[in-house]
């Protein structure tokens, strides 16, 4: 389903493991939640998709994606491979 389609339920905790784990990443702790590493893997997920044009938003954001697609593209399989082993 699309975001908008979602439960807010399930967006909510999109939001909330996303922002526990740019907390510890910035505080430089070592360990994140299961949780916080697939919340991270949909935010890099999403980007991609709006580099590839999936996804429409308006243009700072792309642009936001657009600027960093080297780094989403690195990041990403690393991400998938830890949350599918």
């Amino acid at each position: 389903p699309s975001f908008e389609e979602m439960p807010a339920s399930v967006k909510r905790n999109c939001f909330t493991y996303g922002q526990r784990a740019i907390n510890r990443l910035v505080s430089t702790e070592t360990i994140i939640s299961a949780n916080e590493v697939g919340a991270i893997c949909s935010a890099l997920q999403l980007a991609d998709m709006i580099n590839n044009h999936e996804i429409l938003v308006d243009e700072e954001n792309t642009r936001i994606c657009s600027e960093r697609i080297f780094t989403i593209r690195k990041l990403l399989p690393k991400f998938e491979q830890f949350l599918h082993g």
